[in-house]
């Protein structure tokens, strides 16, 4: 495995920055959906779209990455189980839109409990964005390695 390289007379993008973005990205996109729920209103949907489409994207990108890269398995695993997840919240999005779009003697069965799984997916992608950039940041900083610091003293 090599290290990811931007193409020459570019500067690279830093992993750890992108897998910030996505924790920032996942926070903002749950208080957008906040509003429309507790209130009714429903004018901040488009925004949430984007943003999931937006997260979707990045959760990919981040897993190719790191899949590319030198580093830890389970730094991989746990950025390839949040793009899945990304990808399952789609699924529920989409459905969730449907069901709540159509007139209602045409609506879809389990919207409610769809929305509740779309908060707990929501939730988890925030979980494990914020394990994976915390794991590569302490990796790419050599704070894995033991230390006589952290030593229980007998």
């Amino acid at each position: 495995m090599i290290p990811v390289s931007a193409p020459s007379g570019s500067k690279p993008q830093s992993p750890w920055k992108m897998l910030y973005a996505m924790i920032w990205l996942v926070f903002l996109q749950i208080l957008v959906a906040v509003p429309p729920l507790v209130t009714g209103v429903e004018t901040l949907v488009f925004l949430h779209v984007v943003l999931g489409i937006a997260i979707l994207a990045l959760a990919h990108m981040d897993a190719g990455r790191l899949k590319r890269m030198a580093v830890p398995d389970r730094i991989r695993r746990i950025a390839r189980s949040t793009a899945q997840l990304a990808s399952a919240q789609l699924v529920l999005g989409i459905y969730l839109f449907l069901a709540l779009e159509l007139e209602p003697g045409w609506g879809l069965p389990g919207a409610d409990v769809v929305l509740f799984l779309h908060l707990v997916v929501a939730l988890a992608i925030l979980s494990q964005a914020s394990s994976t950039a915390t794991a590569y940041d302490m990796w790419e900083e050599r704070e894995f390695e033991p230390t006589d610091a952290g030593a229980p003293k007998a």
